[in-house]
């Protein structure tokens, strides 16, 4: 037990002595229109925007870092869910950990995606596992990623649910970049129905990403509100 304990602690030495490491707060916002075309599709337009306190000195509801426009179609059998997200057109700019990050321009990129989610339930939990790949057209370039989730979902009362999630992207040829880790984030929200057209949604989300150096690592811990308004 000792000598695997001290095998854990030194093998990550490296990660913590032999790369640069840049912390963020950040404020994630999501406005969401729901809407059941048939018993079994569904249909999903979103409007998001990041901020972010980059370098340390700006306020998180100062700038956007990331903002995005995305529509999502499921189609939903007993246990599986079809995912399929044609159109998410995305403006963002660098996370600032360093005074030459200042200079990288802002991305334009279009993003198409699709995929699938098993869904398991209970009488007061549910648990989701998905994989998603996604088509990334840069303005230059191409990339490919694919997206692991896996969320569990609890029901705390009639109208509040608590989520887990853990989903992990990594980055796939062709194209490929140097790092195949791209991020993994981690996230608890709330979701309380006001109405049974309209729910909030706030919490909590950690971000690990690995930046092309494979030396340096930005950790981002972000405040969540959505907004979701249901047909």
């Amino acid at each position: 037990m000792r000598k695997f304990l001290l095998f854990t602690l030194l093998g990550g030495l490296p990660f913590c002595a032999f790369s640069q490491h840049y912390f963020h707060t950040g404020f994630w916002t999501r406005v969401a229109l729901n809407a059941k075309l048939t018993p079994k599709l569904n249909l999903m337009g979103e409007v998001g925007m990041r901020r972010q306190n980059n370098l340390h000195h700006l306020s998180p509801i100062e700038n956007p870092q990331t903002s995005n426009v995305k529509f999502t179609l499921t189609y939903q059998f007993k246990h599986l869910n079809v995912i399929l997200s044609p159109y998410e057109n995305i403006y963002s700019y660098q996370l600032l950990g360093k005074d030459a990050d200042l200079s990288v321009p802002r991305l334009h990129e279009l993003r198409f995606s699709g995929g699938l989610e098993y869904v398991k339930a209970w009488t007061k939990s549910r648990l989701q596992f998905r994989n998603v790949y996604e088509y990334r057209k840069f303005d230059a370039i191409t990339r490919y990623r694919n997206r692991t989730r896996l969320l569990s979902r609890f029901t705390l009362s009639s109208k509040t649910l608590m989520t887990l999630y853990d989903e992990v992207f990594i980055n796939l040829p062709p194209n490929r970049l140097p790092n195949a880790f791209n991020q993994n984030r981690l996230s608890c929200t709330f979701t309380h129905s006001i109405t049974p057209h309209f729910d909030v949604e706030a919490g909590y989300v950690y971000v690990l990403a690995e930046r092309f150096t494979l030396s340096e690592y930005d950790h981002t811990n972000g405040l969540i509100l959505y907004l979701m308004f249901k047909l």
